[in-house]
């Protein structure tokens, strides 16, 4: 397979090597995220495009932007939510597990 990949890419193998590495690592990560959104039972439907973010307190919208930069992503932080009903809480996160 390899070979054969490496004649499409003008013979350079290890490019090709690299290739098929880069896009099996985004592939497990695609499917990697997949799995976790399935598992949270989030609705898919719950978007920030579709968050009305007039019905939040001032204080919340400003939480929110910081939640969308990411940082707690790339630092592995956990993400708590409190005080909100069950229902509530999942449709405030939704949005921003799915973005």
């Amino acid at each position: 397979m390899l070979r054969a990949l490496s004649s499409v890419c003008g013979g350079h193998q290890g490019r090709a090597g690299a290739d098929l590495v880069e896009l099996e690592i985004h592939e497990r990560r695609r499917r990697r995220i997949e799995r976790h959104l399935e598992d949270s039972d989030l609705p898919r439907d719950k978007t920030l495009a579709t968050l009305d973010r007039a019905r939040l307190p001032v204080k919340i919208v400003k939480q929110l932007a910081t939640l969308c930069e990411g940082g707690f992503v790339e630092r592995g932080d956990n993400l708590l939510a409190f005080g909100l009903p069950v229902a509530a809480r999942r449709t405030w996160s939704a949005p921003s597990a799915t973005s």
